[in-house]
């Protein structure tokens, strides 16, 4: 298991215990620590890409939802984004296109963390399952802020090169690496024939600036 990991927010506050088995954040076992910004961060950062998907697993990895980011799916199965990446009906039969806008903040995290006297008495006294229960084996050590928007987009063509061409073409036109109408011009083109009869789905998701989205959580030694 990674020493640090990086879980999406769910209420987490910077410094609590974090079940590395089941992603919950429980008691606390810290306290007296100062929580500041990396000094050195570059300020906001902003990323964008619009990128054609051939499977589910990238799909999850375009959502930031990924097993190597989060450590296993179920840690994010009940939010907002793992409905939105169920609601996009991901299928094997059609092209799917992904659009996404991430806007990071400088990485708040906790620095000089002291262990309370109950946490440490168990510590003390070899009560390492009795800790684990109650404050986890691992700790919020920092809250990664900022904003995300996501947008996919569904192609389901009769003919499978149409459907190819069209997503395709849609990519290319979103990164403006071609002309702006040609998307618009060849799904028009593709429903004037009933052989290439196209389907065209798009769902979005977006989480407002400046809340938390991820917590940093990292693992204490065995």
């Amino acid at each position: 298991m990674q020493q640090v990991r990086r879980i999406e927010y769910n209420d987490e506050r910077i410094g609590m215990g974090s079940n590395s088995e089941s992603g919950q954040a429980i008691g606390t076992a810290l306290e007296s620590f100062t929580i500041t910004e990396d000094p050195v961060a570059p300020g906001q950062q902003v990323s964008a890409t619009v990128t054609i998907i051939n499977s589910h697993d990238e799909l999850m990895k375009r959502l930031g939802m990924s097993f190597e980011a989060q450590g296993r799916y179920g840690f994010f199965s009940a939010s907002a984004k793992a409905e939105f990446a169920e609601s996009s009906s991901y299928n094997s039969t059609s092209t799917f296109v992904v659009a996404r806008c991430v806007v990071k903040n400088p990485f708040r995290r906790g620095d000089n963390f002291r262990v309370k006297q109950p946490a440490q008495d168990l510590l003390n006294s070899l009560r390492f399952d009795e800790f684990k229960t109650a404050y986890g084996d691992s700790f919020v050590r920092g809250l990664q802020t900022g904003g995300e928007f996501y947008a996919v987009i569904r192609i389901t063509s009769l003919l499978t090169s149409k459907q190819t061409e069209l997503a395709v073409t849609l990519e290319g036109e979103m990164n403006g690496a071609i002309a702006g109408g040609k998307f618009k011009g060849k799904f028009e083109e593709a429903n004037m024939s009933a052989s290439t009869r196209t389907e065209y789905t798009a769902t979005s998701f977006r989480e407002p600036e400046g809340d938390p989205k991820y917590f940093q959580s990292l693992k204490l030694a065995n």
